[in-house]
C-alpha cells in the first residue's frame, strides 16, 4: 500500500490546461553577438536561454536577470553563470521545472548561450473527468516548493518553526538533499517542541520507519494523535494505516475509516487512496464498487496518487482487487500524464511507459526516455531498467553503455531480476 507522509504543494493552473514537456537543450554557438549583453549581480557576463515561443504570457523563475528579451518568436532569458535549473510558468500550459542536468549541463556558462526546445501536448483530462469545484484542498505551506534549500535551511536555523518542518520534510524526503534521518529528527523536534503539525507528523514517521532513532511503534501513534488533535490530515491518513495494521494500536478498522473521512473532509485528496485500499484490501468486506467510487472521486479532486492508480485499472481493465473498468489505453494515458505532472513517481513511470509501448500515443522514445529518466531518478526500479535499456539501445537518446550499465546496476539492485539478467550478457 503506498502512502503519503509528507504533502508537497505543488500549483499546476487548470486541471484541464496543456502541458509542456522539454525535449531537448543544447548549447549554440550562433545568435549571441546579435543580442545585448546583461552581467550578473557580481558584474559577471549572463549565459542566455533561448526558448522558441509565441506565448507572452511565459514567465520565469530562477537566477534571472532582468526581463526576457523578446526577438521575434524566441524569448531569451538571461541568467547567472552556473545556473541548474529554471521555473516555467504560463498561463497556457502548466508550469514545470527545467533542470539542466538532464541534458548533461551541469551549469551554464557564463556567455554563453543555450536553446530549449519543448513540446505543447493537448488537455489530460479532454472526454475523462472534470475537476469537482465544490472540493476545496488542504493548503499545505509548501516552502520547500518555492525557496531554495539553502535558504529555507537558514530560516530554520533562525528559528522559523515552519521552514524547521520543511527542512525535516526535506531530509525525510531526500529533496535536493540526500535523505538524512538525523536531520530529519532533529528539525523535526525543533519544529514539534512548537506544536507544528506537519513536525509532529514527521516524528510519528521517524519512530514508524525507525528513522535516526530507534523503531517504537507506541510512540509513532503518540506523536501520530498529537497531529491529529491539530487537524492535520496527512497525520489522520498514517494513523488510520496503523488502526487498519495494528500496529503500536490495536487493530481497529471502524477508527481507520472515520480517520480516513475526516482527512477527507479537511481537504486531503490523497485520502481517498486510503479509503479506495480500504475496500480493495483491509479494514472491512470488499466492496469493489465503493473503491472505484472512491478512486475517481480522488482523480477528480486532483489527487496525483488516485490518478495514477485510476488509470492503471484502464491500463489492465481492473487491479486484481474486482475493481474492473472498461480497458481504455486513452483514458490511462491522460491520467498518468495529470499524474505525472504533479511529480507522482508512479505516473511519470507509467506515462514513460506508455510512450515506450505506444499506449494511447504515439509511441515516442524522446518523451518515453524523458518520464522514465524522471521517475528512475526517484529510484523506482523498472523504470531505471527501461533508461539502462535505453541507452543500450540508443532509444530516445545517445547509445551509451556506462551510462546503461550504470542504470541497469541500479535497477538490479532494486531487485529487478530483468535488469541483473540484462547485466550477464553486455
Amino acid at each position: 500500500m503506498k502512502r503519503w507522509i509528507c504533502g508537497v504543494l505543488l500549483t499546476l493552473g487548470a486541471y484541464g490546461s496543456a502541458f509542456s514537456q522539454v525535449v531537448d537543450m543544447q548549447k549554440l554557438e550562433s545568435d549571441f553577438p546579435k543580442l545585448e549583453q546583461r552581467q550578473d549581480l557580481n558584474g559577471e557576463p549572463c549565459a542566455v536561454i533561448k526558448v522558441v515561443t509565441d506565448d507572452n504570457s511565459m514567465t520565469f523563475d530562477g537566477n534571472v536577470i532582468g526581463a526576457p528579451l523578446r526577438k521575434a518568436n524566441a524569448l531569451f532569458v538571461y541568467m547567472t553563470g552556473g545556473s541548474k535549473q529554471l521555473r516555467i510558468k504560463s498561463s497556457k500550459t502548466t508550469p514545470f521545472m527545467l533542470n539542466f542536468d538532464k541534458f548533461g549541463i551541469n551549469g551554464l556558462v557564463a556567455g554563453s548561450i543555450y536553446q530549449v526546445t519543448f513540446s505543447v501536448e493537448p488537455k489530460a483530462d479532454e472526454d475523462i473527468f472534470q475537476l469537482d469545484k465544490t472540493f476545496k484542498p488542504y493548503q499545505l505551506i509548501g516552502l520547500r516548493d518555492s525557496i531554495p534549500f539553502e535558504k529555507l535551511k537558514s530560516m530554520a536555523d533562525r528559528g522559523d518553526v515552519d521552514a524547521q518542518a520543511e527542512v525535516a520534510a526535506c531530509y525525510y524526503l531526500g529533496v535536493v538533499i540526500g535523505k538524512n534521518g538525523q536531520k530529519m529528527l532533529e528539525y523535526a523536534r525543533k519544529a514539534a517542541s512548537k506544536d507544528n503539525p506537519e513536525a509532529l507528523s514527521l516524528l510519528g514517521v521517524a519512530y514508524e520507519e525507525g528513522l535516526g532513532t530507534k523503531k517504537n511503534l507506541a510512540k509513532s501513534a503518540e506523536w501520530y494523535q498529537k497531529a491529529v488533535k491539530l487537524k492535520y490530515p496527512v497525520a489522520m491518513c498514517n494513523l488510520g494505516y496503523i488502526y487498519e495494521k495494528g500496529t503500536g494500536v490495536p487493530v481497529n478498522p471502524t477508527k481507520a475509516l472515520q480517520l480516513y473521512q475526516e482527512a477527507l473532509q479537511l481537504g486531503w485528496s490523497d485520502a481517498c487512496f486510503d479509503l479506495y485500499t480500504y475496500y480493495t484490501e483491509q479494514g472491512t468486506e470488499p466492496n469493489a464498487e465503493k473503491a472505484l467510487e472512491y478512486l475517481t472521486k480522488g482523480a477528480r479532486c486532483g489527487s496525483s496518487i488516485c490518478q495514477a492508480q485510476l488509470g492503471l485499472c484502464y491500463l489492465t481493465g481492473g487491479n486484481g482487487d474486482n475493481v474492473v473498468v472498461p480497458k481504455d489505453y486513452g483514458k490511462a494515458f491522460r491520467l498518468f500524464t495529470l499524474s505525472a505532472l504533479k511529480n507522482d513517481v508512479d505516473g511519470m513511470a507509467l506515462l514513460g511507459q506508455c510512450y515506450y509501448d505506444g499506449h494511447g500515443t504515439t509511441r515516442d522514445f524522446s518523451k518515453a526516455f524523458y518520464w522514465l529518466r524522471m521517475a528512475a531518478e526517484k529510484n523506482d526500479g523498472y523504470s531505471q531498467y527501461l533508461v539502462g535499456c535505453c541507452f543500450l539501445d540508443g532509444l530516445g537518446v545517445t547509445k551509451s553503455l556506462i551510462e546503461a550499465k550504470a542504470w541497469l546496476q541500479r535497477a538490479a539492485d532494486n531487485g529487478i531480476e530483468d535488469a541483473a539478467e540484462l547485466l550477464k550478457k553486455i
